[in-house]
């Protein structure tokens, strides 16, 4: 399951299945494509990052992407391997609720201390502007401090949030589901 497997076997599809919302079939399409583009098993940061270049050729990606391969990096290594990999393309793209607000929780925590600083949200959400080409501030149109203040209004804060306000907020405030939602489904 890590660097170098050429082919998964059937039982180590169905044991990343179970960590995932894929089917052990599904697993095993998704691996063969992942070797196909990373042969070596693994997909480095600088790889990642030019898939997000692909993906948003318009704006500039680099630092969202980032953002992001932090978060699925699950071992800390600067790479991927393709259980990570599929585990957290389940979460952002199967994921329940609660496993898409986790994630979004982990992308904007970027010191990993357990609580999103204004300044942690701030840079998340000047980065998804920069990658999108869109609404930076200028010519007085809504910047990345004004949708970040809104966001912390709403959570009644105006300078941190911790996991579980950031949890119990999201779910029960249906406009703070989709203004943070949003994000992570650009992943």
């Amino acid at each position: 399951m890590g660097a170098k497997q050429t082919k998964l076997t059937s039982t180590q599809a169905k044991l990343i299945a179970s960590k995932t919302r894929f089917t052990p079939d599904e697993v095993l399409v998704w691996h063969e494509e992942f070797m196909r583009d990373c042969p070596r098993g693994l997909l480095t940061r600088d790889e990642f990052k030019a898939i997000f270049s692909e993906i948003f050729p318009f704006g500039k990606s680099g630092l969202f992407a980032d953002f992001v391969f932090n978060v699925f990096d699950r071992s800390s290594d600067n790479r991927l391997t393709f259980s990570e990999f599929i585990q957290a393309l389940s979460a952002t793209g199967r994921g329940s609720i609660d496993e898409k607000l986790a994630f979004a929780f982990r992308l904007f925590d970027l010191n990993h201390d357990g609580v999103i600083e204004r300044g942690e949200m701030v840079q998340v959400v000047q980065s998804i502007l920069l990658m999108i080409g869109a609404g930076t501030g200028a010519d007085g149109e809504e910047g990345p401090e004004d949708k970040v203040d809104r966001i912390f209004s709403s959570f009644g804060k105006t300078t941190a949030i911790s996991e579980k306000e950031f949890l119990d907020g999201a779910r029960t405030n249906p406009a703070i589901y989709e203004a943070l939602t949003l994000y992570t489904g650009l992943v």
